[in-house]
């Protein structure tokens, strides 16, 4: 996987975070064509990061587990604005 993005970037955090592949947050289009080829040019990198995106995936896009949360959140709002809409 090969993530590009500004350093303070959802995209990016998560990149570092976990070990997806390569991180690329340069604008220089040299730099980028280098990290670039060292990205495309690594052995197996199925392999290598598989784990660390099956991990990623689990934690961070659960969608099951993120509806549970959102719904709850939705509850707790609705119960402490319940009354306060005239109605």
């Amino acid at each position: 996987m090969i993530s590009l993005g500004h350093p303070e970037s959802s995209i990016v955090k998560i990149a570092t975070e976990y070990n997806v592949g390569s991180c690329l947050t340069s604008s220089n289009p040299d730099e980028l064509a280098s990290q670039l080829l060292i990205a495309l040019s690594a052995p197996n990198p199925a392999f290598k990061y598989r784990a660390e995106i099956r991990r990623c995936a689990a934690a961070e896009f659960d969608a099951r587990r993120m509806r549970t949360v959102l719904f709850s959140c939705f509850r707790r709002c609705a119960e402490k604005t319940r009354g306060s809409v005239p109605g």
